[in-house]
């Protein structure tokens, strides 16, 4: 029995880094890495991390994904963001007028089962902010993650391969790509090789 649990242990210490070499397989391999973190970098690759860390300064990309419903808010670990109108991302993305008048038709199908309640919560949020309620404070927090959720769930009204497929080929490959970059900084986030980005809120307009 006891070289039973033996085994079943080594096999779980087995499994457990293989689990962990592969949940960091696409970090590792930008910075060209062969063995399981913790790591020791040499400068070249403490250059490309700074360079990933860069992707968090691509607010415009990421605020436009977002409203176009092809990236979920929890995927931006970034500063706070501003939302503006479907065509106001139009030349970040590359997309034509009859694209624009598309997402815009999908925005507006998401958005009306759900309208009434996020607008009700965002009445009750200028009202608290009015009264000098913090951003911070549990009561505004609260008001904003639930405006959050609903958004959330008025966009998987629509299916994803149905957005992606208003893209071209050149627009997908761009979208991936930056999240491709999302996804190497947040395993360098998950183990503190960059610095958390600067959680300032932003003045929207």
């Amino acid at each position: 029995m006891r070289s039973r649990g033996l085994l079943l242990a080594g096999a779980a210490i087995v499994l457990l880094g293989q689990t962990t070499a592969d949940r960091y397989a696409p970090l590792k391999n930008a910075l060209g890495l062969t063995d399981s973190p913790p790591w020791q970098l040499n400068q070249a690759q403490q250059a490309k991390l700074t360079e990933i860390a860069k992707v968090f300064d691509r607010t415009d990309m990421a605020a436009g994904a977002i409203v176009l419903g092809l990236l979920d808010r929890s995927e931006w670990q970034g500063t706070m963001l501003c939302y503006y109108p479907v065509r106001s991302y139009a030349k970040e993305f590359g997309l034509g007028n009859s694209q624009v008048s598309r997402f815009e038709e999908l925005q507006q199908m998401v958005r009306e089962p759900f309208a009434s309640q996020i607008n009700e919560k965002l009445k009750a949020y200028s009202e608290l902010t009015r009264a000098g309620w913090g951003a911070q404070s549990p009561q505004v927090v609260q008001l904003m993650s639930e405006v959050s959720d609903l958004r959330a769930q008025a966009q998987k009204v629509i299916p994803m391969r149905e957005r992606l497929g208003l893209l071209n080929d050149a627009q997908r490959a761009k979208l991936a790509a930056f999240q491709a970059d999302l996804e190497l900084a947040r395993e360098a986030l998950e183990l503190h090789l960059i610095p958390e980005p600067s959680r300032y809120e932003m003045l929207c307009h």
